[in-house]
């Protein structure tokens, strides 16, 4: 077979390959198919590829290649193509991606609504894996707007959907060329873009009689569904106009004629409103941020070519960048160092938009009612966190019980789900600062300083790698805030991840990288030492899990209906022994009583939240709030303003009339462990325990409840406890000084341990004397906030201080 044969059977076995998906998905990339055909194919199979493209008959040599190169990936791939289309979409992410959209374009069209103006019509959306970023960019194609969906996911990637479009992603990612050629590529594609666009708009015009709406349908149908003939055609027709304008440097590269050709001959489309008309969607748009091979950057270049045809037109056109990288926030942002100076001081360019962060959250939760004792099963926890595309948990289409269909079993589940908590990286590293750093942030709700340089590397790593929330992110690139929402399962897969060896070696990296970030300041040092005590909650616990559930089966191969052992119920009374001892209980009588009082009080916490308001507002309402932690298994961390009380884990009484119950009403069966804690060193308990009373922290329903006061700052270890039968509810009080084994006996698993906590505890509860000097110079700049001296007189800027604190004139 001559060469321009052997070449045109190339591309008959690509199309075969992409649409058919039981073929091997690596015959789409020209290379591999051409490869193949060479060296493992039959000889005549070119010959037969021929045969069947002039007779439009595949059926024979499709069965043939089915022999040869079947799809391992086949099931996988259906699941995902089935999930991310024919799953009805849940929630509003698209109408606010729109909203965002047309408040982009009135600040470009009106500069003075922003501080120096936009470049050009481009933006980002930002936000970690499966939160549903590509779902959303096509969904709003649904409304009303032409979406051309571009793919530039990695050529590797051959089971990732949605695919990569192989010709788009040849273009933009092309990387040997000098920074003018690149220009002129770009300027040809976008141009070759518009100029399909408005032929196949055209003829969908045509067939649907000018219906604007059904030609949006269509388009919609056609281009941003598995119709993939017709996006193979869509793009094989801008690949034929780009390589026409690409062999006639002759033919102009302006897109102000094309433009104005659109907007005239659709003016019932581009109607001049700040609506979208038309959205170019590059996902994967983190290829986009390397250099090409010449040192010119790829992202400012397409973003420049974007920002000379938004000026040629004021119609709402716009480019979007989607990725899991918040660097692509930061595209041709246009700040330069400026070399010239030892201030290594930035000159900032043009602002740009903040991205779109705003992909919603907890669609799938479940109705108020809940089945009590099934909290730990897998069908309930995958229903909370980011949204997922799946309109019941019977359809096994849910992003991680997609991992269920892809898994035969439980260990095969947790490593897959390893996978995505790591960043594709098989097997966790706890060398690796990032992923442990990232792994205790998810469940013990740990709090980074947002302008430290070490934090800040921290959460776009966490972001784009493990699967942290994307807050916001400020629009000049400064600044960015991170967070880990409460998202159960993904709390189960980390304390899997932590606790996957026998020993606890695993677990003890993690905590001497967690001291490291303390000393470097990346961490916040919070007030009253609130990491401390839940750091140790939450450990004894999981130790707990390991003796007492993980010694059997850890979870069953029951698909949906497994138990996650890190999410299981436990007694509280076990719970309080574990952690502080047997001899937790008053001695005599009264501790009899209190042990019978909570024997059907249970306990399931497997994260930490942060509260950012004063939960304490009335008895239903903290009834409520504490029937919602329960149900998704979460402790929560109490804002500053509910001192003395710092943290709050749910206790659940198991009666016999609560098997179920609402979680949208106060509930009689809700009750709750109250953690206080001190870094002073008073071990005087009393007025603590007196400010933690019903009226402001009770429950309607008054269950016994657990008061527990940790004096952290205390070197005399001791565990005092009382219980107090009053008129209201019954309440234990706990009062444990000091971090040690003798206090905390869980501590004793490892020498290391039990020192890393006293050197956590250490960093949390020093206090740091106030330097006067210092102290002055921060007053002075607050001038009138009191009429202290030190906020009043400006004479004192006469003064020096002596490194003995005596204050002489100069």
């Amino acid at each position: 077979m001559c060469g321009k044969e052997q070449v045109q059977a190339v591309d008959v076995l690509q199309c075969i390959a992409l649409l058919d998906l039981n073929l091997s998905r690596r015959l789409i990339l020209p290379g591999e198919a051409l490869a193949f055909l060479e060296n493992n194919a039959p000889r005549d199979l070119s010959s037969k590829l021929m045969k069947a493209y002039e007779k439009d008959d595949y059926i024979a040599v499709q069965h043939e290649l089915l022999t040869l190169v079947p799809n391992s990936h086949v099931a996988i791939l259906r699941t995902r193509i089935e999930k991310f289309h024919d799953v009805p979409f849940r929630g509003d992410s698209q109408h606010g991606l729109i909203a965002y959209l047309v408040q982009n374009d009135e600040h470009f069209v009106n500069p003075r609504r922003s501080p120096r103006g936009r470049q050009g019509k481009f933006c980002s959306v930002v936000q970690s894996s499966a939160s549903g970023k590509s779902r959303t960019i096509v969904e709003i194609g649904a409304h009303g707007i032409f979406v051309v969906y571009i793919s530039l996911r990695p050529a590797h990637d051959l089971v990732g959907y949605p695919f990569r479009d192989d010709f788009p992603a040849q273009v933009l990612l092309y990387r040997n060329d000098d920074k003018p050629e690149y220009e002129y590529r770009c300027h040809c594609f976008f141009r070759a873009l518009f100029i399909t666009f408005g032929r196949k708009v055209d003829f969908l015009l045509e067939t649907v009689h000018d219906d604007y709406a059904a030609a949006v349908r269509a388009w919609h149908k056609q281009m941003c569904g598995t119709d993939w003939l017709s996006r193979t055609a869509f793009f094989e027709d801008v690949k034929k106009e780009y390589q026409k304008l690409l062999g006639d440097p002759s033919i102009s590269i302006g897109f102000s004629s094309i433009l104005l050709d659109l907007r005239t001959k659709f003016a019932q489309i581009f109607d001049g409103s700040h609506y979208p008309k038309l959205v170019v969607a590059l996902d994967n748009a983190e290829e986009l941020k390397w250099r090409s091979n010449a040192g010119h950057s790829l992202s400012e270049v397409v973003c420049n070519t974007i920002a000379r045809y938004s000026m040629a037109c004021p119609e709402s056109i716009w480019v979007i960048f989607s990725s899991t990288d918040p660097a692509v926030a930061d595209f041709n942002i246009g700040y330069k160092p400026y070399i010239g100076s030892s201030l290594r001081i930035a000159v900032p360019g043009d602002d740009i938009y903040p991205p779109f962060t705003l992909l919603g959250w907890d669609q799938f939760a479940p109705p108020s009612v809940c089945p009590t004792r099934d909290l730990a099963l897998l069908s309930h926890l995958v229903q909370f966190g980011r949204p997922l595309t799946v309109p019941s948990i019977d359809k096994v289409l849910h992003r991680w019980t997609n991992l269920i269909a892809e898994c035969d079993t439980y260990s095969a589940l947790m490593t897959e789900s390893t996978l995505y908590m790591l960043g594709n990286i098989g097997t966790y590293d706890p060398t690796n600062h990032m992923q442990s750093l990232a792994l205790l942030s998810q469940r013990f709700c740990i709090q980074t300083e947002s302008a430290h340089p070490i934090a800040s590397h921290f959460i776009d790593v966490a972001i784009s790698k493990h699967l942290c929330t994307c807050v916001e992110r400020a629009d000049n690139g400064t600044w960015i805030r991170g967070a880990y929402p409460s998202e159960p399962f993904l709390s189960h897969v980390v304390a899997h991840i932590l606790h996957n060896s026998i020993e606890d070696d695993v677990l003890l990296h993690s905590l001497e990288t967690l001291l490291q970030y303390f000393s470097s300041r990346a961490i916040i040092i919070e007030p009253h030492g609130d990491l401390v005590p839940r750091l140790l909650w939450l450990l004894c616990k999981d130790f707990l899990v390991k003796e007492l559930l993980m010694s059997a089966d850890s979870a069953s191969d029951a698909g949906l209906d497994s138990e996650l052992p890190f999410s299981k119920i436990l007694s509280l009374t076990i719970m309080l022994e574990a952690m502080f001892g047997a001899d937790i209980w008053p001695d005599g009588p009264s501790g009899i009583v209190a042990k019978d009082a909570l024997k059907d009080a249970y306990i399931n916490i497997s994260h930490w939240i942060q509260a950012d308001s004063d939960s304490a507002e009335s008895p239903d309402t903290r009834a409520t709030w504490m029937s919602y932690l329960w149900v998704r298994s979460a402790g929560a961390q109490c804002h500053l303003q509910q001192v003395p009380v710092r943290q709050i884990v749910p206790i659940w009484y198991d009666t016999s009339d609560t098997n179920t119950f609402r979680t949208g009403a106060a509930s009689s069966c809700m009750s709750q462990v109250l953690i206080c804690s001190r870094v002073g060193e008073d071990p005087t308990p009393s007025f603590l325990f007196d400010a933690v009373t019903l009226e402001r922290y009770g429950l309607a329903g008054n269950m016994p409840y657990v008061v527990i006061l940790l004096d952290l700052g205390c070197r005399p270890t001791a565990i005092h406890t009382t219980f107090e039968s009053t008129a209201g509810a019954p309440r234990l009080l706990i009062h444990a000084t000091g971090i040690s084994r003798e206090t905390f006996p869980f501590l004793g698993r490892s020498g290391p341990l039990e020192q890393l906590m006293k050197d956590v505890a250490a960093l949390n509860t020093v206090s740091r004397h106030p330097v006067p000097f210092v102290d002055d110079l921060y007053d002075g700049v607050l001038f009138g906030s009191t009429v202290e001296s030190s906020h009043m007189d400006w004479e004192r800027q006469g003064h020096i201080y002596s490194p003995l604190g005596v204050t002489a004139s100069i």
